[in-house]
């Protein structure tokens, strides 16, 4: 039994060591990125942006995929933080995973003053 434990948190920190986290400006504390454009797909569960330097992130707020899935209060949260950044002309940074190559998925997000 203290084997399969020992095995099982063996992989579980190796799987999450695999993830590359990282913040879009290098930290939570840097310039952060503009916001040109948010929608969300309600098919794919996820809230997705347009960041000034051209590229796609993702919020997603279920993982079953299933399109009956409803918004949850967070990704709504997160709605309202870019579109405040996208009409004020503020930034955002987020903390995304850099191994996700279409839209990377992120889970922190802080609105820049």
């Amino acid at each position: 039994m203290k084997f399969k434990n020992m095995l099982l948190s063996l992989m579980l920190s190796m799987s999450t060591l695999s993830s590359a986290l990282v913040w879009t400006d290098g930290d939570g504390y840097g310039t952060g990125v503009g916001v040109e454009m948010v929608y969300t797909q309600f098919d794919q569960n996820r809230v997705v942006f347009k960041a000034s330097t051209g590229k796609f992130y993702s919020y997603n707020w279920s993982n079953t995929r299933s399109p009956s899935a409803q918004i949850t209060p967070n990704a709504q949260a997160v709605v309202s933080l870019l579109m405040v950044a996208m009409t004020t002309g503020k930034k955002v940074s987020i903390y995304y995973d850099e191994t996700d190559s279409s839209y990377p998925a992120f889970t922190l997000i802080i609105l820049k003053n």
